[in-house]
């Protein structure tokens, strides 16, 4: 289901949503093995992009989807995201000075804090997109149903 096919639902958003929150604690997860692994810095470098690329997209596909439904804590959302994302690019500076014991606590304080966000911000974005209170994605573009199908 997707919005190019016209089948989206906020229950199959919130679906993808968790998936990719665990891709995401993966990624974090891989990142700081590397760097327990003492992996060269080109290594680190890989890991850190994939974690930092996939961490974005996966912002933006949840800020699309509270916008798609009007999602009434969008900034304070937007805000901690973007919280997060300038703690994520303090891992670089880490590298930079190889100080892996620096970068290793802010592995950690990063899983924590994402780990607390999902349980609060996204669990309440998850609660909003499952309650009836969501307009549908046909009305809110002013596509009728008939039209639709």
């Amino acid at each position: 289901m997707s919005l190019i096919d016209g089948n989206s639902s906020p229950v199959h958003d919130t679906h993808v949503m968790q998936v990719e929150h665990d891709v995401q604690i993966k990624l974090l997860s891989a990142f700081g093995d590397a760097v327990k692994q003492r992996q060269s810095a080109h290594e680190l470098e890989v890991v850190y992009k994939q974690l930092m690329d996939y961490t974005s997209v996966h912002f933006l596909s949840e800020q699309l989807l509270m916008r798609m439904y009007a999602y009434p804590d969008y900034e304070l959302h937007e805000q901690r995201h973007t919280q997060l994302m300038e703690r994520l690019d303090t891992l670089q500076a880490s590298l930079a000075n190889d100080d892996r014991e620096r970068t290793l606590e802010t592995v950690q304080y990063l899983r924590e804090r994402i780990l607390g966000h999902i349980e609060t911000d996204d669990a309440a974005l998850a609660q909003y997109l499952q309650a009836d209170l969501v307009p549908s994605v046909a009305n809110m573009t002013g596509v009728r149903q008939a039209d639709a199908d």
